[in-house]
């Protein structure tokens, strides 16, 4: 099933599931809060539940039997932290940072904006603005474009996902500011989730930090666990 981003069909996709008699309900949360009641629902109804990617909030009364994914907010941060980390090793001063973040609804773009913010203010570092890209890289390099102009001191760039990345490259490309480390006027930029271009600008030395978003290590984890929940 596909909620969408919708946390009642959610709702009803696992109520749906349950009709039918599954044997486990596997879910990845559009909110971390809401799906307990969906998790009651399968505890109710003897179904063991497995959280996919995102936890159910520490928080909420009703848990999963097990979750497999990762930390979003560890992401970010230790993204963040290895950039500031390497600035002050070079004695490069931190003037400000622009965050790329991603879809508003989503939280696991929240959490990275939390993650970033915790390493901001560990390193007494200010975030400029936040410019929802909204996972498209269209939408990133037309929220940036302008920021960069707005902003002329900065010199750290955070974005939420790899995803966005093709946006932001070509927007600092025009800006006369895409050079690798330890150029003079290199931008300072951090990201997550180490796709295939993240990984080329990790090599090439325009990007300084990224964090991994084990996609396939999630899965083959979920497939191993699956039959023992299910005993």
């Amino acid at each position: 099933t596909a909620a969408d981003m919708d946390v009642v069909k959610q709702a009803s996709d696992v109520k749906d599931l349950i009709s039918r008699e599954v044997d486990i309900v596997l879910v990845f949360p559009i909110d971390s809060k809401a799906i307990s009641a969906s998790v009651k629902d399968c505890k109710d109804a003897g179904i063991p539940v497995m959280s996919f990617l995102r936890q159910v909030h520490t928080d909420a009364k009703y848990q999963a039997d097990i979750f497999v994914g990762i930390d979003a907010k560890w992401q970010q941060y230790s993204s963040a932290k290895t950039v500031f980390e390497k600035m002050n090793k070079d004695n490069v001063p931190i003037k400000g940072v622009l965050w790329v973040s991603g879809d508003l609804r989503d939280e696991n773009s929240r959490l990275r904006g939390i993650g970033l913010k915790e390493a901001a203010d560990e390193f007494g570092v200010k975030i400029l603005q936040d410019l929802p890209g909204n996972w498209d890289p269209q939408q990133a390099a037309e929220k940036l474009a302008p920021a960069l102009k707005a902003y002329p001191d900065a010199n750290v760039l955070a974005i939420a996902s790899d995803v966005m990345m093709s946006g932001v490259v070509q927007v600092l490309k025009d800006a006369d500011m895409w050079y690798p480390y330890p150029h003079p006027k290199h931008m300072f930029f951090s990201s997550v989730d180490v796709l295939a271009i993240g990984e080329e600008m990790l090599r090439k030395k325009y990007l300084d930090a990224n964090t991994l978003f084990d996609v396939t290590g999630m899965c083959k984890k979920a497939i191993e666990l699956i039959p023992k929940l299910a005993a």
